[in-house]
């Protein structure tokens, strides 16, 4: 499946769908849209995607992934690997070494404690945490120093290294002072390591985010401000996207396609994406145990034909549950549309 996108703000922080400008020079301010107003800004507690959307922009992790969906490093120094010994032979034990030039946005120093303390933090009983999967493969984390993290797992396990990838540390400083982390103030307004620091949310209208003043990356972030608005109908979207209300229309259905490519101030762009449009077979129905019955049903189906109709050809039609950016088989071959064999 793909995304219709106009542009992609600092360092991929923000994947959009419709934008009605470019940003070329620095300053100014961005009203974003979004079908949700977010619960919080805390992705370990809330699963909305509108939740993980603000919090990238106030969040930091050691990775990040570039345009061409590529891990690169972002508060660590390097991607841990073999070839640089930052995972041993074995595979159980990981080292990371830190920048030494990074503050939280508060100006505290973020040293190694922080990440041993997010992986306390996460597996805290006591945290109504969504998920902990990938950190519960970690047995224990050790700092030698105040730039140096090893990490010991119990098992090899593969996606350890997007385990900490994107918004996913917090700070030892505020929050080892919790006494409810759950309804922590930080949930609502978090001190962070991403670019931008919450300045207002006026629930139910918008939330604005201003420039981190402590932000690592120099010169960095270009925008001064980035509004986000909250705008659940679609056909609301579109007209303030018109009306130049808005300046970025996020995930526009594609039957508005045609009406956003024919706005002249707004312009479009297509990118890769991990979303994939399905239907899930229960296998263990007695009519759908016979593999030869669920292959008939996907030989009848046209899916050709409704990406042509339903997507406006936007979307390619996908042959497994993998998207292109990550891992996806290229040698697997999609079922051909055909009424002989599905009977």
């Amino acid at each position: 499946m793909r995304r219709l996108v106009t542009l992609v703000f600092v360092a991929a922080l923000v994947v959009v769908m419709a934008a009605s400008f470019s940003v070329s020079a620095a300053g100014g301010r961005v009203i974003v849209m979004n079908q949700q107003e977010p619960n919080m800004i805390n992705p370990y507690l809330d699963s909305m995607q509108a939740t993980f959307d603000v919090s990238q922009l106030t969040w930091g992790g050691m990775l990040e992934l570039d345009e061409k969906w590529e891990l690169i490093p972002s508060l660590a120094l390097e991607v841990p690997s073999l070839q640089n010994g930052g995972i041993s032979k074995d595979g159980l034990t990981y080292t990371w070494k830190l920048r030494k030039d990074v503050k939280w946005s508060d100006g505290a120093p973020f040293t190694s404690e922080d990440i041993k303390f997010t992986w306390e933090y996460i597996m805290n009983d006591n945290l109504n945490v969504v998920s902990r999967t990938g950190f519960e493969e970690i047995t224990a984390i050790e700092t030698p120093d105040k730039y140096t993290v090893v990490m010991k797992l119990k098992q090899i396990h593969v996606p350890m290294l997007y385990v900490w990838t994107g918004p996913t540390i917090v700070p030892k400083h505020i929050l080892s002072k919790s006494k409810n982390l759950n309804e922590d103030s930080f949930n609502m307004n978090p001190v962070g390591l991403g670019p931008y620091v919450l300045d207002k949310w006026e629930h139910g209208s918008y939330l604005i985010f201003k420039k981190n003043p402590n932000y690592w990356r120099k010169g960095y972030p270009k925008l001064d401000q980035i509004v986000y608005k909250p705008i659940p109908d679609e056909n609301t979207a579109f007209t303030q996207l018109a009306t130049k209300e808005i300046d970025v229309y996020q995930t526009f259905p594609t039957n508005q396609y045609k009406q956003v490519k024919a706005l002249t101030h707004v312009n479009v762009t297509e990118t890769a994406s991990t979303y994939w449009e399905h239907i899930n077979i229960n296998c263990k129905s007695p009519l759908l145990t016979d593999v030869r019955v669920r292959q008939a049903l996907r030989y009848a189906t046209d899916l050709k034909k409704l990406q042509e109709t339903v997507y406006e050809g936007l979307w390619p039609v996908a042959v497994s549950d993998q998207g292109s950016p990550f891992w996806k088989n290229a040698k697997l071959k999609p079922y051909q549309f055909d009424l002989k064999k599905a009977g």
